[in-house]
């Protein structure tokens, strides 16, 4: 603990030191040697010691306010981790991993499904898309992340009641996804043609949503965004 202390007061009067030799250099040394060319010795050394003591003053006040901005933004970055926010769609974060940014307002996510055709005959469409197999790749990194607890995922919890029509949506409210619930789900990749709220999970042995599935998945950009700066499995 007593070398924790020296550290931190060496860095504090090396600081302080640095922020009063930049105000002695300045203004107040400037005016100082002026007023020293017209007065008497003692008053000069009185305007020197004013001038020095102003210094220290000012020096004291920088140091701090430099230490409080830097710790403003630090606890911000930190809330950012501890406190992830709710603010992106799991498919523009898939869009994310693929293209390294995040997509434009009016920007097309993925190859939409016409209006006039069906699943089949869009997935028939995309299998000639260079992009789609990095669409996947991106979902099964997101997946993990999440299964590793690094990647907080919110959704509606058993959509398939939402589709029957048994549930009003506007009467709930999403939930984060536990860890353990990718173990068994994925994203259905047939859904990311859709509108980002229609996307939800799905297990291996279901082709349907069933009551564990979540759906209308959400992500935190902070998270995503420190995500993609480590390397990749």
């Amino acid at each position: 603990m007593k070398c924790r202390s020296s550290s931190v007061g060496e860095y504090f009067w090396g600081v302080l030191a640095q922020h009063w030799f930049a105000r002695m250099s300045g203004s107040l040394g400037v005016l100082a040697g002026i007023v020293g060319l017209v007065v008497e010795s003692n008053t000069e050394r009185a305007l020197y010691g004013a001038c020095a003591f102003v210094g220290v003053a000012f020096a004291g006040y920088t140091a701090w306010k430099t230490e409080r901005e830097e710790r403003v933004v630090a606890e911000q970055k930190l809330e950012q981790v501890l406190l992830p926010k709710r603010d992106r769609w799991l498919v523009e974060a898939v869009f994310y991993v693929v293209h390294n940014r995040w997509p434009k307002s009016d920007e097309a996510l993925f190859i939409p499904i016409n209006n006039d055709e069906s699943v089949v005959e869009w997935k028939q469409r995309i299998q000639n898309d260079d992009n789609w197999p990095n669409f996947l790749s991106a979902l099964q990194i997101l997946r993990q992340a999440a299964r590793d607890g690094q990647l907080a995922v919110w959704g509606y919890k058993n959509p398939r009641a939402l589709v029957l029509g048994a549930e009003d949506n506007n009467a709930r409210v999403r939930e984060l996804i536990p860890a353990e619930h990718w173990s068994e789900y994925f994203v259905d990749p047939d859904q990311i043609g859709h509108r980002p709220g229609l996307v939800w999970t799905i297990t291996a042995n279901s082709i349907f949503i069933d009551e564990g599935s979540y759906s209308a998945l959400m992500v935190s950009h902070a998270q995503v965004e420190r995500l993609m700066d480590r390397p990749l499995p």
